[in-house]
């Protein structure tokens, strides 16, 4: 993993740092680190003393305007749909409802999510009809077309031997 001079700096690692065990610290010419990281010495930026906490109390308001920065973002970079795995569903609807969501967004929904979608106002048949059509869409049907495509290309590309 790749870490930058503010990060090695929260986590305390300088020159003088030795590699844990099972890891390393890339250094440059010079003895400096470099950036680059491996294995347990990843470990080192993960300490509780590091990260910041977080004082203010997790609200929809709040997930909501992340949300909608984030929609803005993903359009500003080119990215018109994308899947979400996580955060806040609820968040999602509101910032759609407000006008501000502009990309295509793909929830990923699993048992818990039926519940979540239950919350949200969304009748018990339609939440669990969501869900398993989403796993339908997403998992099961991609296999057949798969298996059809690999058919194709072995036909059409065929394997040459090697000797």
């Amino acid at each position: 993993m790749f870490f930058n001079s503010a990060a090695f700096a929260l986590a305390g690692i300088t020159r003088d740092t030795p590699d844990p065990a099972g890891g390393t610290i890339a250094r440059n010419a010079k003895g400096e680190p470099d950036g680059r990281v491996t294995d347990n010495a990843v470990d080192l930026f993960y300490k509780d003393s590091v990260r910041p906490r977080m004082e203010v109390p997790p609200s929809l308001e709040r997930a909501s305007e992340a949300a909608a920065f984030m929609s803005k973002q993903f359009v500003r970079y080119g990215l018109t749909s994308v899947h979400h795995s996580g955060g806040s569903f609820a968040a999602l609807r509101a910032i759609r409802a407000q006008g501000r969501l502009v990309h295509r967004a793909n929830y990923e929904s699993d048992p818990a999510m039926v519940d979540s979608l239950i919350a949200a106002g969304i009748g018990t048949e339609k939440a669990l009809a969501a869900t398993l059509l989403f796993r339908l869409v997403s998992f099961w049907l991609p296999l057949p077309v798969g298996a059809a495509a690999g058919w194709w290309f072995r036909r059409r590309y065929p394997r040459t031997s090697r000797t």
